[in-house]
């Protein structure tokens, strides 16, 4: 029986190299994760630090020479445990630095406010022997508001510029000034790594005229996109406007012929659902 199990079970997948290989890159990528999030609470926790000491001391020319070491020895634990009970509570620490956006803008001020709140009512909770101007806490909480917001946006505000002042790839010009323009807007120009920029919006609605997605304005309507194609050394036309009707299309696709410039459009959302564009090819 022995040797009959022996050959039916793989003992060599269960041995300990045979585990390691197995695990080891998960473990790595997960032990990766971890340290790099507690880094960022670290992070955030100084911030939290410094944006509290900054305020003790701008404010500390009204008061008398010793009344800084008073405040930061009674309160600053305190906003330590406040400021980190915040951040675990929200998850702040979680969110990615890449693709920072408007809901962690809201998280950052989900963060800052409550906590200012509650620090504001303990301190005067008479627990302290100190005087604690409510201009203090309210600077404290514009100045971490300010330092969180670096932390979080700085890398994207960063690589946003980079790519928006990028001259090489292929030069694209977007028909259409809507969502989902937009998001292709937001896309091309603030990835590096994009096969090109956009250059110039066109859109027959008068009311969007002159106005801007990003750095790209909307430079004319659909008539004005053969001059424009030439005078910016457009390389490429980007339709983006998925709920076109057939007549619209046709008017599009004779403006672009009419420039001798490529075109590719962006499908439909029930064409993705049905596979007939694969994303991809999106």
């Amino acid at each position: 029986m022995g040797t009959i199990l022996s050959h039916r079970i793989p003992w060599r997948r269960f041995s300990a190299p045979a585990l390691l290989v197995r695990f080891a890159p998960w473990a790595g990528g997960y032990v990766r994760r971890c340290f790099n999030r507690a880094l960022v609470l670290f992070a955030e926790t100084l911030l939290a630090v410094l944006s509290y000491l900054a305020a003790v001391f701008l404010l500390a020319e009204q008061q008398d020479a010793a009344w800084p070491r008073q405040v930061l020895a009674a309160t600053l634990p305190l906003l330590v445990f406040v400021r980190l009970a915040s951040y675990l509570l929200f998850g702040l620490w979680k969110r990615s630095f890449r693709y920072a956006s408007i809901p962690d803008l809201i998280c950052v001020v989900k963060v800052v406010l409550p906590g200012s709140i509650v620090i504001f009512i303990v301190a005067h909770l008479g627990l302290f022997n100190v005087r604690l101007p409510r201009a203090l806490f309210l600077l404290d909480g514009i100045l971490l508001l300010c330092f969180l917001g670096a932390l979080h946006f700085g890398l994207r505000v960063y690589k946003a510029q980079r790519a928006f002042h990028r001259k090489d790839g292929r030069r694209f010009l977007i028909v259409g000034a809507g969502d989902a323009a937009s998001a292709v807007v937001r896309e091309l120009a603030m990835d590096r790594d994009s096969p090109g920029r956009p250059v110039a919006i066109v859109d027959d609605d008068a009311s969007k005229l002159g106005s801007s997605i990003g750095d790209v304005s909307v430079l004319g309507g659909l008539h004005d996109l053969p001059r424009l194609v030439r005078a910016l050394n457009v390389d490429e036309v980007m339709i983006c406007i998925p709920s076109a009707t057939r007549s619209q299309m046709r008017r599009i696709l004779a403006a672009c012929r009419e420039a001798a410039v490529p075109v590719r459009t962006l499908p439909t959302l029930a064409e993705l659902v049905d596979g007939s564009v694969s994303r991809r090819q999106a």
